[in-house]
């Protein structure tokens, strides 16, 4: 067979994926959760390691209790000024311990990955957020779907 190929040359076509969210999103924003007390906020320490640090000391139980997903999920971090806008399909987290159970178990950053079984730690992305560098992600979002207590009951 003697056919023709040119394999030498670029593409002519472009094939881009677009992920288009179907429902609605929370949020989990370590400095939009309620720390009133028995908590005690971020800012009231020297730094957010030695916060997490009393936080996991003081509600260590609570934390593990907390109902959460008990499967892997993959979200998406937000940043100032990104492009990403969920509008009215949010709603935000405000219950602080559900925020570090979650957050605490987030691997990667711009498309995190939440593991249910991960030991809670921040790392160097606390200290950053808390340094207010705004091209790390300082919220993240996941499908409504894996927590019911945020679900409205508005279907039919």
């Amino acid at each position: 067979m003697n056919a023709y190929q040119n394999m030498s040359a670029p593409p002519r076509s472009k094939v881009e994926t677009v992920v288009k969210p179907i429902g609605r999103y929370v949020e989990f924003n370590i400095y939009r959760a309620d720390f009133s007390p028995p908590f005690r906020p971020p800012q009231d320490f020297p730094s957010p390691q030695d916060w997490l640090d009393d936080f996991l000391a003081q509600h260590g139980e609570a934390l593990d209790a907390v109902p959460r997903p008990s499967g892997y999920m993959i979200g998406k971090g937000s940043y100032k000024g990104s492009p990403y806008g969920y509008g009215d399909d949010r709603r935000i987290c405000r219950d602080p311990l559900l925020t570090v159970a979650i957050l605490g178990r987030v691997s990667g950053t711009y498309n995190p990955m939440y593991i249910p079984r991960r030991r809670i730690a921040f790392g160097e992305w606390l200290e950053k957020v808390h340094e207010k560098c705004f091209m790390l992600p300082w919220k993240y979002v996941f499908p409504e779907r894996y927590f019911p207590q945020f679900q409205v009951e508005d279907r039919p």
